[in-house]
């Protein structure tokens, strides 16, 4: 699979599943998706928050990449995955793991 395949599948991929184009790209002009969830919270002595869950995906070369973003803050380092599918796959589990459906 070249790079080319690699990037076109996984930008179908991620567009089946609700990701958009984020309007950002990285310093080489990749594309940046992702994917916002929000709900609200109750919170003791300070009434109810909003909780705010969004994951952004590229692809580098042939890697695809996967960063987590919860309330403003990047959760660890961005990940990278062996292919699309199992970027997506990975995905999927992080949503669900959250609370999230894909």
């Amino acid at each position: 699979m070249t790079s080319e395949q690699a990037q076109a599948t996984y930008t179908e991929l991620l567009k089946k599943n609700g990701f958009t184009d984020s309007g950002r790209t990285l310093y080489d002009g990749t594309t940046i998706y992702e994917r916002c969830w929000t709900k609200g919270i109750e919170i003791a002595f300070y009434g109810h928050s909003k909780e705010h869950y969004r994951i952004e995906a590229w692809i580098n070369g042939y890697c695809p990449m996967v960063r987590v973003i919860k309330n403003d803050r990047v959760e660890g380092n961005p990940r990278d995955y062996s292919s699309p599918k199992r970027a997506i796959n990975a995905i999927a589990e992080i949503a669900r793991c959250a609370g999230y459906a894909l």
